[in-house]
Formats: structure tokens, C-alpha cells, sequence
């Protein structure tokens, strides 16, 4: 009987050693898990304020961790304990990224992306006449890695900008014909505007401004002189529309914005009757510099 007590208290002991067991595996694994989760986010968190373009996990519905690709660099980074399945991936689908077919020189020293397109010319020309990019590539790389733009796994992304517009501005800087410039239009000029105010680019600025100015309509003056700060244009441009004969179309409305057509408008009305003082030219000067010049 007693022999029978202890054989049942034995066994009893057996199953609580064994759940006891069960309990500390699943604690360790469970702080194991926890361990790699954080270590996961603070790679994470690393690498974005390294790459701002680049994003380390992407969750793939047919696997139990995020499925990635690893740029060379950063895969080698990656810590001993870390899943080597978890690596970095870029945000646009590498299969849709293509090279200029004219912009992508085989001599070109930097590589930059745009949208899907990649464009490789010389860094000379950018360092040279750009502050942005000459502190750009003054810029060390991050400690083992390889300078971005030096390759197609790591081109300089610009953002904010157009492939459209960056092609344009090319155009200036390697022209097919030096004796005609194959940049005529509005469109075409605006494009190397845009390009040249956001980078710095103020010979260029200054060049896309004369060229510009007499191909423009007043509505047109207007709209980019006050979306590039070109305060020069706006005076005369308001003043035109303001003293001319003929009203505002609906195209010269879209293009300058619901505001200046009214206030224009306003104008228009105080001066459209010959005999009205108003119409003298100081007057009217004075008029457009007071509504439109001091926003």
C-alpha cells in the first residue's frame, strides 16, 4: 500500500517537473523571440536614418518572417544573431528601373535615380556650378559602405524632382548642337528653372530667366514669377492685364489662380473708363505695386 502511494507521488512529481520544464522552454524562447523582435526594430531604425530610401522589412504572406533582399553592404553589416532572411530591399521594383537612353554615359563618375529612370553623367559639372551637390559629394559615406552614386545597387535618389524635367536640364549641360539650343518652349524652360532653383544652380537660374522672359504671356509672368520669387516680372505682367483692352480668358485664369483674377479685376474696373484719373500711368503703377506687391 505504501509502496503504492510512493509510486503514485513519484509519477506525480514526474508530471510537475515536466510542465515546470515546458514552462521555463516556452520563458526562454518567448525572451529569445522578444530579443530578436528588438534587435530587428533597432536595425530597422538604423538603417532608415542611414537610408531614408530604403526600407528593411517587407511582409510576404507566403513566409513566416518578412522576405527581403540584402544589398551587399548592409547584408554584411548585419549581426551574427540576426536572420539573415531579414535583409534590405528597395522601395521601387528594380525591374522597372531603366537607364536614360541618351543621359547614361559610360564615362560618367555618378549615377542618379530618378523616379524609375537612372541617369549617369559627371559630378564635375554638378560640383562645379551647384552648392547643393558640391556639399553633397564633399559628404564622407558611412564607414565600410561604398559612396552612393557609384553604382546602380546605390544611386543618388533625387526627390522631388521629374525624370521629365532632370532630362531638360541635361539638355543645357550636354547639348547635341552648341550653335542651336534644343530648348525652346515655355514648357522646356521651366523644366530647366524648376531644376536649377531647387539644386542652386544660379548661372543656370539666371540663364532659363532671360530666356524666358520674352517667350512668356502675362499670365504665365505672373504665375512663375511668383513661384520661382522673380519679382521683376510680376509689375509689369499685372499691369498689362490690368490695362488692356480685351478681358481676362479662362486659360489666363487657370493659370494664374482664382486671387490675382480678381483682384485684377478690381483693378481693371477703377481704370476702364479713358476720362478716369486712374488711368494715368503712375497711378495705375501705384495701384498694381499696392495690391499685388505687398502679400
Amino acid at each position: 500500500m505504501a509502496q503504492q502511494k510512493r509510486g503514485k507521488s513519484s509519477a506525480s512529481t514526474g508530471k510537475k517537473q515536466a510542465v515546470a520544464k515546458n514552462s521555463l522552454k516556452k520563458k526562454h524562447l518567448s525572451s529569445i523571440k522578444s530579443k530578436n523582435d528588438d534587435l530587428r526594430e533597432k536595425l530597422d531604425q538604423q538603417t532608415q536614418l542611414l537610408y531614408p530610401t530604403h526600407r528593411l522589412f517587407t511582409a510576404d504572406p507566403k513566409m513566416d518572417s518578412p522576405s527581403l533582399s540584402p544589398t551587399p553592404t548592409l547584408a554584411a553589416a548585419l549581426p551574427d544573431a540576426f536572420d539573415k532572411r531579414l535583409i534590405l530591399k528597395h522601395d521601387v521594383d528594380r525591374e522597372s528601373i531603366t537607364r536614360h537612353p541618351r543621359f547614361y554615359f559610360p564615362d560618367g563618375n555618378v549615377i542618379f535615380q530618378i523616379e524609375n529612370t537612372l541617369f549617369r553623367v559627371h559630378r564635375y559639372f554638378f560640383q562645379r556650378d551647384s552648392p547643393v551637390f558640391e556639399g553633397m559629394f564633399s559628404l564622407p559615406p558611412p564607414l565600410g559602405e561604398i559612396p552612393e552614386g557609384e553604382s546602380e545597387d546605390r544611386p543618388i535618389h533625387l526627390t522631388g524632382v521629374s525624370a521629365k524635367d532632370f532630362e531638360k536640364f541635361l539638355s543645357i549641360l550636354y547639348p547635341k548642337d552648341f550653335s542651336r539650343s534644343e530648348i525652346t518652349s515655355v514648357a522646356d524652360w521651366t523644366s530647366v528653372l524648376t531644376i536649377a532653383n531647387q539644386f542652386d544652380f544660379s548661372n543656370l537660374f539666371q540663364l532659363a530667366k532671360t530666356k524666358l522672359r520674352p517667350i512668356l504671356s502675362s499670365a504665365q509672368s505672373i504665375a512663375l514669377g511668383k513661384r520661382f520669387d522673380v519679382r521683376e516680372w510680376l509689375i509689369p505682367a499685372y499691369t498689362d492685364l490690368c490695362i488692356r483692352e480685351e478681358p481676362l480668358r479662362l486659360d489666363e485664369g487657370q493659370i494664374m489662380g482664382l486671387e490675382d483674377v480678381i483682384e485684377i479685376g478690381r483693378v481693371r474696373d477703377l481704370i476702364r473708363y479713358p476720362s478716369n484719373l486712374n488711368r494715368h500711368p503712375d497711378t495705375i503703377g501705384y495701384t498694381v505695386e499696392h495690391l499685388f506687391m505687398k502679400k
